[in-house]
């Protein structure tokens, strides 16, 4: 057994390193692949969370719009029969003080 000359250890080194380093770009590349179809997914996830909120906005204000057509509505609706009621009480008033002079 001949013992390796120095060339030859330093070549043989190299070549480890090699071998090493193309493992470890093996493994960061998995790592890699893996991280962006994690982002490629939350992206989607996101978008399509922003388009429901977005929806969920559009829907909610117009329930508020109508609501408080509605709201105003029967408040003027209210306030006509209160009117009526003002009205009809005058009236049951004078038909008693009326009543009561006959």
């Amino acid at each position: 057994v001949t013992a390796a000359t120095p060339t030859e250890q330093v070549l043989t080194m190299m070549q480890e390193l090699k071998k090493k380093g193309e493992a470890m770009m093996e493994t960061e590349q998995k790592t890699f692949a893996t991280y962006a179809e994690w982002a490629d997914d939350e992206s989607k996830k996101l978008g399509f969370e922003i388009q429901d909120g977005e929806s969920k906005i559009e829907e909610l204000t117009a329930f508020i719009t109508k609501a408080e057509s509605d709201a105003s509505k029967l408040g003027r609706e209210v306030e006509a029969l209160e009117a009526e009621i003002a009205q009809l009480t005058s009236e049951k008033k004078e038909a008693t003080e009326l009543r009561a002079t006959q």
